[in-house]
C-alpha cells in the first residue's frame, strides 16, 4: 500500500495520542472527549501545544475550560488564556447554548471570561477542525499550505476526527511554517459547547 498524506497523519496522531495518553494528558474514555483537568498541565510535559493531535487538542481546550469551574487567579487565567492561542486558529470561536436557551457566538477571551465568572459545566456537541499540512514556499518567499477542514466532528476514530463534512484548499497562505517544523498540524476553528 502506498504512503498517502492521509495515512501518515493517522499515524502521527496515533502517536502523539499514545505519548499523550502515556504521559497523563488524555482520559481513557470513548467518543466525545472528557474534560481532564490534568490536560491542562500538558503543554509543560509535551512540550508545544501546535504539535498535539486533533483529539489531544480538544481535550485540551475542555480541561483548561474545566479549569474555570473553580476559582482560578488572574495569573492563571492570562496563561490559560495565552495558552489557548496555541489550539486554536487566529479567528476561533465558541458557539454556545447558554443555559437560559440563547445561542451565542464568541471570541475565546469572551467566552474564557464568562467561563471563568459563571463556573458552568461545559459539554461539546461538535467540533469544527483544520489540519494544515504540505508546507511549500512560493513567490516572493511567501509560505503556502493545504488546509483540508473536518466540519461537525462529535466523535473521533481512536485519535482521527469524524466529520460530518470535509473541505479541502490546495493553497493558502500562511504566515510561517510551524514553528516546532512539523510536516502538519491541527488546529481548532470552532468548538459547539451547552451549558450548564
Amino acid at each position: 500500500m502506498k504512503n498517502s498524506p492521509i495515512s501518515n497523519v493517522m499515524c502521527r496522531t496515533l502517536f502523539a495520542a499514545l505519548l499523550a495518553w502515556l504521559v497523563g494528558i488524555l482520559p481513557v474514555t470513548g467518543g466525545i472527549p472528557a474534560i481532564d483537568s490534568t490536560a491542562a498541565e500538558a503543554p509543560e510535559r509535551l512540550g508545544s501545544l501546535i504539535d498535539l493531535s486533533a483529539k489531544a487538542k480538544v481535550d485540551t481546550a475542555l480541561a483548561f475550560i474545566g479549569k474555570l469551574q473553580h476559582r482560578v487567579s488572574d495569573g492563571e487565567f492570562i496563561r490559560l488564556r495565552d495558552q489557548s492561542d496555541s489550539l486554536f486558529t487566529t479567528s476561533g470561536y465558541i458557539n454556545l447554548e447558554s443555559t437560559d436557551g440563547q445561542h451565542l457566538r464568541l471570541t475565546r477571551g469572551e467566552f474564557l471570561t464568562r467561563a471563568r465568572y459563571r463556573q458552568a459545566t461545559y459539554k461539546l456537541k461538535k467540533a469544527t477542525l483544520v489540519l494544515n499540512d504540505l508546507f511549500r514556499k512560493g513567490p516572493n518567499d511567501r509560505w503556502y499550505c493545504r488546509s483540508t477542514t473536518f466540519h461537525e466532528v462529535s466523535r473521533f476514530d481512536g485519535d482521527y476526527p469524524i466529520p460530518e463534512k470535509v473541505t479541502s484548499v490546495k493553497r493558502k497562505p500562511i504566515r510561517e511554517r510551524a514553528a516546532s517544523g512539523a510536516e502538519s498540524y491541527w488546529q481548532i476553528i470552532e468548538l459547539t459547547l451547552t451549558e450548564k
